[in-house]
């Protein structure tokens, strides 16, 4: 049996040891599961079957010594995506995302003699372009900057891959150079480098983020509430990168709907119901499917009724299907092993995760 299904992300042990070899075991089952065709894993086995770093952490680890580092932190989609009217009746787009603390970039950034910004791995060109940004808006005189990031999230399966490098590499520039960087900075530079972000970087607080302009629609200003969650991917061969994926053209029924999730979910952040929360997620999902259908969807759903899941959300550009359950739960309790059954039957492969907050 996979350990990611007893894997408990409040276990300190494991989590702030990244050396850990239950941290490794989490690492090469993620990749496993999720069919990652990642050419830099942090974590590999040898030709004697044994885990080890790879030389590009070992490279990392030395250049950490004296530079700069920043972090980023991945997402599971979203509770709630859509178009949203602000306090003038201007329509938005705009998301609130389920953060995935499983998943981190963290970047290292020191200062070199030519004045450019080089980023390593070279096609990690978002967060090159964020750091560019960076100095162009603070005019800052400085030499050159190298950054490094390194990451363990999944490309192509809304998983916030992306976003989390810009904000690690954002953080760990600014540190380099004295800059005190807010989330709303972070956000407006991570939008005009990556066109479409998310809201990541405002931590602990659920936020509505305008992810295509730059802003808050809404901050909730409290967090999600505590959530278990069997994260399913539905398309593992057919990654799909968000400026890819044409945005929804909703219509103007869905819009009024919006409205009301976002009440609902404003109820469900104040009061920390995670039943209400669900609702949203769930309604969320059904709408998201009319533009981008993930395979099995109904399915999923059928068996998430059936075995007590207070419901499902998705990644809205991506391939990543969430069952939400109550939090703290154990993998060997009734309704997490049925739903891990039942997903299986439908030849896909579950993670099971007892508490998101």
């Amino acid at each position: 049996m996979s350990d990611v299904g007893l894997l408990n992300p409040r276990d300190r042990s494991a989590r702030d040891d990244p050396t850990s070899t239950k941290w490794e075991l989490v690492m090469l089952e993620h990749q496993a599961a999720l069919r990652m065709d990642s050419s830099r894993p942090m974590v590999q086995k040898n030709p004697s079957g044994h885990l080890t770093f790879d030389g590009s952490y070992l490279r990392a680890k030395e250049l950490a010594r004296d530079s700069a580092v920043g972090h980023g932190v991945g997402h599971h989609g979203e509770i709630l995506q859509g178009a949203f009217r602000d306090g003038e009746g201007q329509i938005h787009r705009g998301l609130v995302t389920l953060p995935f603390p499983l998943f981190n970039s963290v970047a290292w950034t020191v200062p070199k003699e030519e004045h450019s910004v080089e980023i390593d791995p070279p096609e990690k060109t978002k967060a090159q372009r964020a750091v560019a940004l960076l100095l162009k808006q603070f005019g800052t005189p400085s030499p050159g900057l190298l950054v490094r990031v390194r990451s363990n999230i999944p490309i192509g399966y809304g998983l916030g891959s992306s976003t989390a490098d810009v904000i690690a590499a954002l953080t760990s520039a600014a540190t380099a150079l004295g800059i005190r960087l807010s989330s709303a900075e972070l956000l407006r530079l991570a939008v005009r480098a990556e066109q479409a972000s998310d809201g990541t970087m405002f931590n602990s607080r659920a936020v509505l983020a305008a992810h295509r302009e730059g802003f808050l629609i809404e901050d909730f200003a409290r967090p999600l509430p505590p959530i278990g969650l069997i994260s399913i991917n539905c398309c593992p061969d057919s990654p799909l990168l968000t400026l890819d994926f044409p945005p929804a053209r909703y219509e103007a029924a869905e819009i009024d709907h919006f409205d009301d999730l976002r009440r609902t979910l404003r109820r469900a952040i104040v009061e920390a119901d995670q039943a209400l929360l669900a609702k949203v997620g769930t309604e969320s999902a059904l709408i998201n499917q009319r533009y981008l259908p993930q395979p099995s969807l109904l399915d999923i759903l059928d068996i998430a009724h059936a075995n007590g899941a207070l419901g499902i959300q998705v990644a809205h550009s991506g391939r990543m299907v969430g069952l939400i359950l109550p939090a703290n739960l154990d993998r060997f309790d009734r309704p997490v092993s049925a739903i891990m059954g039942g997903v299986q039957e439908l030849g896909i492969v579950p993670m099971f995760i007892s508490r998101l907050q």
